[in-house]
């Protein structure tokens, strides 16, 4: 089994470096591509200085279709993934997301092991209370969508309708799928199914995307504080443990990037998502 692993990354720099030391536990890896997308920060220059040691071949695509990078209109870059595969001799194809910024090391033999199609792990909030499933949109079981805190656990890999920010497909599977806009995962695992594929989810595997709350730039949902199931998810940034909202003054990029790599500090355990 030889896996080409393929990475749409952009304005990554404070968290990259996690998401490469996991990266760089991967085995069976034939080549890691970066589809760059145009950004303002040193995702770019952090991604050649790494290919340059990197236990896996690396390319890095500097020229994106479209900018910025949308995981609601990032098609065309999965089509370029899909001509790129097809140039080599891989096995399967890995998609998974610069901000999962912790998997297992046999995520990959873990996954194949299933032999399945199509199939992904769960992916989770890091530093999330209660834990909190990332991928409440994206993930749906028999036409609904997962509860935003209880998908299914029955325990082994079930068939689901849709997966998305980290799965692995069979070459076949992955390269005889269109992939198009909107919402390219789903209709990518729509396609694939009408094409006699079949799409699966392992409970038992867990991955965990980086919380973006501190950041500004992820919801939280707000049945987080009210306990109460809501179908909207609301930009709900900086919340402390009484509620209140934190101005974004508080929170320097110092302090972001000490967060994202796990060096907190007594003043931020205020914070709700350092519970």
């Amino acid at each position: 089994m030889s896996v080409l692993v393929g990475v749409p990354v952009k304005d990554a720099a404070i968290w990259l470096g996690r998401f490469l030391k996991e990266l760089e536990k991967l085995s069976n890896v034939s080549r890691v591509v970066f589809y760059y997308g145009e950004g303002r920060d040193p995702t770019l220059a952090i991604l050649r200085e790494w290919a340059e040691e990197a236990p896996h071949l690396v390319e890095i695509y500097e020229d994106p279709p479209m900018s910025p990078l949308s995981s609601d209109q990032i098609a065309p870059v999965y089509r370029d993934f899909q001509e790129i595969m097809r140039e080599g001799d891989e096995t399967h194809f890995l998609t998974i997301d610069s901000d999962i910024v912790k998997f297992p090391k046999p995520l990959i033999s873990r996954l194949k092991k299933q032999k399945k199609d199509i199939i992904a792990p769960y992916v989770w909030v890091e530093k999330s209370v209660p834990p909190m499933f990332f991928d409440t949109d994206i993930f749906r079981y028999r036409g609904f969508r997962f509860h935003p805190f209880s998908p299914p656990d029955p325990g082994e890999s079930f068939e689901v309708d849709s997966v998305g920010t980290c799965f692995l497909a069979s070459r076949d599977a992955f390269l005889s799928t269109e992939i198009f806009n909107p919402q390219p995962h789903r209709n990518f695992c729509d396609v694939a199914r009408g094409n006699g594929f079949s799409v699966w989810a392992d409970p038992r595997i867990k991955v965990y995307h980086l919380n973006k709350a501190p950041l500004g730039i992820y919801s939280i949902p707000l049945e987080m504080l009210e306990g109460k199931p809501r179908e909207l998810w609301d930009r709900t940034p900086y919340i402390k443990k009484n509620n209140s909202m934190v101005n974004v003054d508080e929170l320097p990029n110092d302090r972001i990037e000490a967060f994202v790599w796990g060096r907190v500090s007594d003043e931020d355990k205020d914070f709700i998502y350092f519970k």
